[in-house]
This record gives structure tokens, sequence and C-alpha cells, in this order.
């Protein structure tokens, strides 16, 4: 019997039913299958590929609090053609009793501090899985002043609620998705903390562009990604964003900005110089 639904719960189910809303029958040879009034896959369909009951995975779309084994979730990721990345995120959801749950971290060590002050002329911050900037160095915060401008330093609600962001980011579009789908992977890490389900009933009342990005279900894990800056006192440079895990404290990670090309290294020398 299932029990009642959790947070985890109910974000394994919103993923389970958008996978399925958004398969193709055809691909998994289910032809003839008659017409359908709604797009995607019947649940009952997908319990009969899974082997498992059509009530029991309706409890799992329901966000009930029910046990999937590893074979079951390895079968849902195959019935969804899932990604290596989306299949990660499932697992996490799916079978949170396989893996340590991580706190989210809220200190700095002060050598990481020490370390991105002493880079005078790249911009770099330090943030945590909940995306709360803990540290940020004199380069980053003069580039990006209005950070300080909400009450609680939270990247996302920077990047989303402050329009002087999208200002002077000329590739704002690009960053937003890449952004929303590093940060569901990492909330499925601490899929119960309740600041960082604060942080996207938020997000969602009050940025469009968020709302849309959440509602799509992305999920990957960090990839290149640059800034195509217009800086009001800096003029045009481009950053390439150099992410880095530090051994010292599991749970943060560090920022940092390197200019991506000759005429970037000049424009930001003259504006640190």
């Amino acid at each position: 019997m299932a029990t009642a639904t959790s947070e985890r719960g109910k974000q394994l189910g919103e993923f389970m039913r958008y996978m399925r809303t958004h398969s193709q029958p055809e691909d998994l040879g289910l032809v003839g299958a008659g017409r359908r009034r709604t797009p995607g896959l019947r649940r009952e369909e997908v319990a009969e590929l899974v082997g498992v009951s059509a009530d029991w995975y309706a409890w799992l779309e329901q966000g009930r609090d029910v046990q999937a084994s590893e074979t079951v979730v390895n079968r849902l990721s195959q019935v969804f053609r899932l990604n290596p990345d989306q299949h990660a995120y499932l697992f996490r959801l799916a079978r949170p009793q396989a893996y340590l749950a991580e706190k989210v971290v809220t200190e700095v060590p002060d050598a990481l501090i020490d370390m991105i002050n002493a880079l005078h002329d790249r911009p770099a911050y330090i943030r945590n899985t909940r995306w709360d900037v803990l540290a940020t160095n004199a380069s980053y915060a003069r580039i990006f002043p209005f950070l300080d401008a909400h009450e609680r330093r939270n990247m996302l609600r920077m990047l989303f609620l402050e329009p002087n962001f999208r200002s002077i980011t000329r590739n704002y579009e690009s960053i937003f998705e890449q952004v929303v789908a590093r940060f569901r992977n990492d909330r499925s890490r601490h899929p119960e903390d309740e600041r960082m389900t604060e942080l996207v009933h938020e997000l969602q009342a009050q940025s469009q562009a968020f709302r849309d990005l959440w509602g799509q279900y992305r999920v990957v894990d960090p990839s290149p990604l640059s800034m195509e800056i217009h800086h009001p006192t800096g003029g045009r440079f481009k950053l390439e964003r150099l992410p880095l895990r530090p051994e010292l404290v599991s749970g943060l990670t560090v920022l940092i900005f390197l200019p991506s090309d000759e005429a970037s290294r000049r424009a930001i020398a003259s504006m640190f110089g």
C-alpha cells in the first residue's frame, strides 16, 4: 500500500508524468493502439512495459511514497529513453535510500575565500547547492553589483528577478536554460529542503521565464557556459565559466570566469587595471 506524498515523491511523480506524456508510442513499437485523446503513453502501457501493476505506476505519478527497485528504475529509464543525466536524476528521487543524502552547506572555509580574493582580475564567487551565493570577490561585485540588491543573495534570484542582469548580458536566454537544468539536478540531491521548495515557488510566481523553463524538465550536469557582457564601464567582453568542486567541503562550487578571447582579456585588464 502506498503512503502519503512527500516533496520528493511529488518531484518524482511530476517528472514521470512529464516523460510519459512526451514519449512517442511509435518509438516503443506501440502501433495500431487506437486514437489517443491525450499525447504520449497511457499509464497502463508504461506499467506493462516496466513490469509493474497499473495501480503501482499510478501511485508513482501521484507522488505516493512507493518503493522502486533498481530494476524498475532502469526499466523506466529505458522506456522513457532517458539520457545519463536524466537517469541519475530519476535514481536519486526514486531510490533515496541508495545514496547518502547531503546537507546544504552554508559556510565557506577561509582558504577558499582567500583564494577567490587573490584573483584580482578574474570574477569569482562561491555557491552551495541551493544556489545561495556565500562569497564573491571584488571583481565579480564590480561587474554584477546588483547581486546585493536582494535580501538573500541567491544566484537564481539575481538571474531571473534582476532586470540589470538581462540589460548587460546579451545571451541571457541560453544562460537561463542551462542554469534551470543544473538547479533541477542539484535540487534532486535535497528533495525535502524547504528553502529550495520555497525558492522554486517564488521564482514560478515572479518570473515567466523561470516558470516556462521549469516546466520542461531538462536535467543536465555542468557543461561549458559563456557569458556575453556589454558592461556600462567595461564595454563588451566574453567570459567562460570554470566550475571547481573543492575537496575541502562537499556541496560547494567555486565559479571562476575567464576571458574567452584576446579582446576580452584586454577589456578585463583595462577594467581592473
